[in-house]
């Protein structure tokens, strides 16, 4: 009889011990470990520059042609070589035709996540068509994932759409008409 309770707490014992480990892991896969920097806010320019001449069609033949883009940072991360900025970025052109303002392209309430090597952008990336794009989810890490959907989730984007709108106006406030056509 002795031997049965110390074998029926032998395994006790076990399954706890096997149930902590297995709770520990799915513990520990679920923390954000992304180390973040507070001091790096100028990555953010330095990627919407490079976004910008990723996304340049400055070479139209339209008048006044112009890319008005709008950003909201969630942050900075790095690893042993690199830096990680992680930017909504609401992106549309504007260009003049017969004294009429058109909009061209955009992209409105898009993740990117700009990949520095020494302050330099080495790779650029965001969510697109195809198997072959991450998703929001796979591309940022799970706290900056969670920022970007509450973001969206709380109408905060309207921001960048107002910012857009009233960069446009300033810039083409010369016209009889800031009515947008479309294309």
């Amino acid at each position: 009889m002795e031997k049965k309770k110390i074998i029926g707490a032998i395994i006790v014992i076990v399954i706890i011990l096997i149930l902590g480990i297995i709770g520990y892991f799915i513990y520990d896969n679920s923390i954000d470990k992304t180390k973040y920097l507070t001091d790096r806010d100028y990555l953010y320019d330095i990627a919407i520059e490079y976004f910008r001449s990723q996304n340049d069609d400055s070479n139209q033949v339209e008048e006044d042609y112009q890319q008005i883009i709008a950003y909201h940072g969630f942050g900075v991360s790095t690893d042993d070589d690199y830096q990680y900025a992680y930017i909504c970025i609401n992106e549309t052109s504007y260009y003049v035709k017969d004294g009429k303002l058109y909009s061209g392209s955009g992209s409105y309430n898009t993740p990117y996540k700009f990949t520095f090597k020494n302050d330099e952008v080495i790779k650029m990336e965001s969510p697109g068509e195809g198997f072959t794009n991450p998703t929001s989810e796979q591309l940022l890490p799970k706290t900056i994932y969670n920022s970007f959907t509450n973001f969206i989730q709380n109408g905060d984007y309207k921001l960048l759409n107002r910012e857009i709108e009233q960069n446009m106006k300033e810039h083409y406030k010369y016209l009889a008409s800031l009515e947008i056509k479309a294309f």
